[in-house]
């Protein structure tokens, strides 16, 4: 069960977050093929910033009240590619992939607000410039605005519009969208930055690994917000979380303390139920444990008749017991899958998760779980003495019933009351 909520919750993160483990932020065009023939790299996407594009004036109507409202509609340029395309998923509406420069992917809801209202398949030009805070200098950040920004015009650039997406807000008062168009690796300017995604071929120890390959391509250390020098990288953290890999040491050791109390809860109550049937079988049997010891077994060899007996019940048991369980699970995934309950949402995209190792984990705890149920059983079979094991008295306790409470005339006849 952990390993399928698991895959289901690293499923939902690459659908939302992408399939990415580290981001190189505003990397030279000159180092990107470096950073992706990098050893430990299995996949690398890039993206280039293209700047923003002016959609349509906001009317004046919106600028009226009194919350921040940018002066216009925007679309967040970004060239994509091929590698980008599958890495991040674009929720495709309608229409296809960007395959070549000049084409264009935007969100549905932008067609009604460029001018001419144009289709799936038309040409628009679009101006694309940069954002800043009023008068200054300073560029806008991303997805945030203000009332006195300022969009200084750079170029005019000309679009095929080629696909149109989903949105994951629908509403047509979102002030930014995304518009993704292509980009070819064989074209990348030297001097301009673009963001690297990659994904490494192990996922432990990935922080450290993108710091060795930002040192050994020679990534320029950038000043952060509190005064220190550090290399531009960010990491998908919530990915990294389901896989205790995350740079938040906290999270990693919640996380393994988490499992190990499930683990141990589980094993305390299987060695409680199975400590009960071993026992249960070896009272039935003192007799002939007895008679054993009658012609001459010593307690180690009673002790390993009931481990044997374990052992062998396990060889039989773990593999059948793994098996049902997941057969179990499915049919319990089946079932819930085939009822139109919305309540249930969750568990109609949830999946049965089948992984050798937690079959070799699940297994070796399973022989140590019966071991250790086996133990008191065992030992408890061995002290008893040869004469109290062929009377079979050792467990059995004769108690006298007086149901009046008064003596009785003679202890051979019950009660004359």
């Amino acid at each position: 069960m952990i390993v399928s909520f698991r895959e289901y919750e690293i499923r939902k993160a690459i659908h939302d977050t992408g399939d990415y483990h580290a981001q190189y932020s505003k990397v030279k065009g000159a180092l990107v093929n470096k950073i992706r023939n990098s050893v430990g790299i299995s996949n690398a996407a890039v993206i280039g910033r293209e700047g923003d594009a002016v959609v349509s004036r906001v009317s004046d109507k919106e600028r009226a009240g009194t919350g921040e409202v940018p002066p216009y509609r925007y679309l967040k340029l970004r060239s994509y590619d091929e590698s980008a395309m599958q890495m991040f998923t674009v929720p495709l509406k309608e229409g296809r992939l960007p395959q070549a420069p000049g084409e264009l992917l935007v969100d549905y809801w932008v067609l009604e607000y460029l001018p001419g209202n144009p289709k799936l398949g038309d040409r628009i030009k679009l101006e694309v410039g940069t954002r800043y805070a009023g008068n200054s200098s300073i560029p806008m950040e991303e997805y945030k605005w203000s009332r006195n920004e300022v969009f200084s015009k750079k170029t005019e650039m000309g679009y095929t519009i080629v696909g149109l997406t989903k949105t994951r807000i629908e509403t047509s008062r979102n002030y930014f969208s995304n518009g993704i168009t292509f980009l070819n690796n064989w074209e990348l300017a030297p001097d301009k930055e673009y963001d690297v995604y990659v994904k490494m071929d192990s996922v432990k120890g990935v922080t450290d690994k993108a710091v060795a390959i930002a040192q050994s391509v020679g990534l320029e250390k950038q000043k952060a917000e509190n005064g220190s020098f550090s290399y531009p990288i960010k990491y998908n953290n919530r990915l990294l979380r389901l896989s205790a890999q995350s740079d938040n040491s906290t999270v990693n050791n919640a996380l393994t303390k988490i499992l190990i109390f499930i683990t141990i809860l589980v094993m305390v109550c299987t060695v409680a139920v199975i400590y009960n049937a071993f026992n249960i079988s070896v009272l039935e049997r003192i007799s002939q444990f007895g008679m054993l010891r009658c012609v001459g077994a010593t307690p180690g060899q009673i002790r390993n008749i009931v481990f044997k007996e374990a052992g062998f019940l396990s060889i039989l048991g773990i593999p059948v017991g793994l098996v049902c369980g997941v057969l179990a699970m499915k049919a319990v995934m089946y079932l819930i899958n085939s009822l139109d309950n919305n309540a249930l949402v969750f568990f109609k995209d949830l999946q049965v998760g089948v992984s050798l190792p937690v079959f070799i984990v699940s297994a070796v705890l399973g022989v140590v779980t019966v071991y250790l149920s086996a133990l008191g059983p065992a030992r408890q079979a061995a002290r008893i003495s040869p004469l109290e094991a062929v009377r079979n008295t050792g467990s059995y306790v004769k108690e006298n019933f007086n149901p009046c409470g008064k003596k009785s005339p003679s202890s051979k006849l019950p009660c004359s009351c």
